[in-house]
């Protein structure tokens, strides 16, 4: 009785600490027993005496050394394609195949990334499942040499937990859980309760497994979007365009642009003018006109025109690698599942000790041991697993991939939710609100040729536009292929006369005058916020179409939700003021900020945290990575920029934002599911002592005990995947959560 007791605790206490990859602050006292755990220390240092000893062979025998070298290469092609095995067939049994099928899709066919980290937990696994196997096989042969083997197993798994808990004695001077687990462990080891000790290291291998997928941390590495640059440029030399490789190009070179390019350097133009599409890095909602002098970013698209610019910085000079430079420095310290894991193992160490001493001269030795191994709440550092694993999976039912577990555990507590604008809580493609003729023209013929005009530009104004007058459905006529000019604007043979359309500059560069009630109608557009395009027929004016950004058509809803939760709620974005208030004041958002830099997002954030706020940043684009970093929780929407989904802990795979306020829903559904399990597991675990203590129910009473409250557990950890329909957790409970009282009945 009393291994299987010892066994169910040291199976929980293996559970403990695990796998704190994020926990800088306290260096040693966290991330070096976690290492341990995980078994990370053992294998670099088991690398590199391997390495040593090859070298040493070599020197009395190169053929040994290279038949060694040889086996070790064999070793690793085995291993390599035993990760590749757990990646494709384990990893999503645990993580369910739609969160990482989410994750491929994200990837975007880059093969995932598995840490050494991870790749040493599933060495774990299979060397924990190995020895459990030869001990079956040496129970029915009668082979007892094989427990040798076993015991060398065992000691390789549970070694570094002693070698931790010496090193806090003897540096913190303290005890910890470390402490607690070597006694046990060497109970079992010393004890001969060899499958109790290997099923508790397997057991622990499954939990830092799990921990790995709740966290996802090294699932793939950060992808460094700005190094992904075209193989080849062209360049003007002697005046003559040629191409050369990208990683020739040199500052002072000058670059040509066509339509369709994605700019790769930050340059000046020499030549030529452009209309740019730069609101991923900058936040501009509409194209920005650039001609002579202009300075260009890289990272931002080329949507009409020809240009020449001059190539000022390249690679991790640039502007937007400054950006994913600043990201990857970026080491603000979060306190993980893991972290808060290993406190609560550590406040229960002492009032566990201190009753089992209290309770040894009343019940002996064996009542004292049994009330250690009555603590159930230790089983929750699991079950907390478990639970959150359910609920990710539960979240990509609903098409919310939660890439970061902790981070649904976190929204609950966010009081202040942050907007980007472009792109977020208004998509690409704006609209038209209204057509002002100008003399004889009608609006209906400023519509349509506008439209005829702009037909083969696929940049966002100009689809606007078209899809104006399809919705009037408009015959628009045929463009002579021969009069056919892009630069700030498009110039056109349209039925005979020339028609120039775009913005005022360009309007300006053709000599084209605006009446004076035009001029009116600019100011009170830009007061409103919204942008202007100019159409002129044999160089004269002949309307302005006017369009405004279009909001997300859930947008207003999800504000008023949002309110109705007692959030604060703010825009933060790149445009300039007049459109970013406009939209403030027609949501109903309680304040904006506009003309903010990407470094100034993550500052203005920053800035709500040191108010107090909890903050939670819903971003798209290159210029919102920064900030999506610093947030306390951050939001993508699939769709958005790779720098964006790959930074934010949790991404909208449907691009609405309806779906936010689901999340939000799961996180206080998990909250009030963690806290039931904790409520039972604690109830349970006073019925146990109580047990031993005054009715002398001794291990038996806390085996039966220890097993029901893991079964509940798991049970109440599962209610949202047993809900069918479409119901979140929070509001229709799962079937073994019906059996169980509610914290609103009475």
């Amino acid at each position: 009785m009393i291994p299987v007791v010892v066994g169910v605790f040291a199976g929980g206490a293996a559970f403990i600490g695990v796998n704190s990859t994020a926990s800088n602050r306290k260096r040693f006292k966290k991330r070096r027993l976690v290492e341990a755990l995980a078994g990370k220390p053992l294998e670099e240092d088991s690398t590199t005496l391997t390495q040593r000893f090859i070298a040493k062979v070599a020197e009395q025998s190169p053929t040994l050394a290279q038949r060694l070298t040889e086996a070790g290469l064999s070793l690793e092609k085995l291993d390599n394609q035993y990760q590749r095995w757990v990646k494709r067939h384990l990893d999503p049994r645990l993580a369910g195949s739609a969160r990482e099928q989410y994750l491929q899709e994200l990837s975007a066919g880059r093969e995932l990334y598995l840490s050494a980290e991870e790749k040493s937990i599933n060495r774990q696994m299979a060397l924990g499942a190995g020895a459990l196997g030869l001990l079956g096989v040496g129970a029915l042969a009668g082979l007892g040499g094989i427990v040798p083997v076993v015991i060398a197993a065992g000691l390789y798994l549970t070694l570094p937990i002693y070698r931790v808990a010496y090193e806090i004695a003897v540096k913190e001077r303290r005890l910890s859980t470390a402490h607690l687990m070597a006694v046990y462990f060497s109970g079992m080891w010393l004890g001969g309760f060899y499958v109790v000790g290997m099923f508790g290291a397997i057991i622990g291998s499954i939990a830092q497994k799990v921990m790995m997928v709740c966290e996802d941390v090294s699932r793939y590495e950060l992808v460094n979007i700005f190094q992904q640059q075209p193989r080849s440029v062209w360049v003007v030399v002697d005046g003559t365009e040629m191409e050369i490789p990208f990683a020739q190009l040199k500052a002072g070179d000058v670059l040509v642009m066509d339509v369709g390019h994605t700019i790769p350097v930050d340059g000046v133009i020499v030549d030529g003018i452009a209309s740019i599409d730069q609101h991923m890095l900058t936040g501009e909602s509409q194209p920005v006109d650039k001609g002579v002098g202009d300075m260009v970013l890289a990272a931002t698209i080329v949507l009409g025109g020809r240009i020449f610019v001059q190539v000022e910085k390249t690679g991790e000079e640039t502007s937007a690698a400054q950006i994913g430079e600043i990201l990857n420095r970026s080491t603000e310290f979060q306190l993980s599942m893991e972290a808060r894991a290993m406190k609560i193992a550590d406040r229960s160490l002492w009032p566990m000790l201190g009753l089992g001493a209290i309770s040894l001269p009343m019940v002996g030795m064996a009542g004292a041991t049994a009330v250690l191994g009555s603590n159930f709440t230790l089983n929750m550092v699991w079950l907390r697993l478990l639970t959150m694993l359910n609920f990710l999976n539960v979240a990509s039912k609903h098409r919310i991939l939660v890439k970061n577990g902790d981070s649904l555990e976190r929204l609950k507590q966010i009081d202040t939710v942050v907007f980007d604008k472009t792109g977020t809580l208004t998509i690409e493609q704006p609209h038209v609100i209204a057509v002002h003729p100008v003399g004889e023209h009608s609006s209906a013929e400023v519509l349509t040729l506008a439209a005829a005009a702009e037909h083969r530009q696929s940049h966002p104004v100009a689809q606007a536009i078209i899809a104006a007058a399809a919705e009037q459905q408009l015959a628009l006529p045929s463009i002579d292929d021969a009069q056919y000019e892009v630069g700030f604007g498009i110039k056109v043979k349209l039925q005979g006369q020339w028609i120039a359309v775009g913005s005022r500059r360009f309007m300006d560069a053709e000599n084209i005058a605006i009446p004076a009630d035009m001029q009116t109608l600019e100011t009170s557009c830009s007061a409103n916020g919204h942008s202007l395009v100019y159409l002129a027929a044999d160089g004269e004016l002949a309307g302005i179409l006017e369009l405004k950004a279009t909001t997300r058509p859930e947008a207003a809803e999800i504000v008023r939700n949002l309110h109705e939760r007692g959030l604060q709620l703010y825009i933060i974005s790149g445009d300039s003021e007049l459109p970013t208030k406009a939209l403030a004041n027609e949501l109903g958002i309680d304040g904006y900020f506009a003309n903010t830099l990407p470094e100034r997002k993550a500052d203005l954030v920053k800035q709500l945290q040191a108010e107090g706020r909890n903050v939670c940043f819903i971003g798209d684009g290159i210029n919102d990575a920064i900030a999506l970093k610093q947030a306390d929780v951050s939001v993508s929407l699939s769709g958005a920029t790779t720098a964006a989904t790959d930074t934010a802990q949790v991404v909208l795979m449907d691009a609405d934002l309806q779906q936010f306020i689901t999340l939000m829903d799961l996180s206080h559904a998990l909250d009030d599911n963690i806290n039931k399990n904790f409520n039972t597991a604690a109830g349970m675990s006073l019925a146990s002592v109580g047990g031993v203590l005054f009715f002398h129910g001794g291990f038996l009473l806390v085996e039966v005990l220890a097993a029901l409250q893991i079964l509940v557990g798991v049970g109440i950890a599962s209610e949202p995947l047993l809900d069918k329909d479409d119901t979140l957790p929070s509001k229709q409970p799962g079937l073994l959560g019906r059996l169980l009282p509610h914290k609103d009945e009475h």
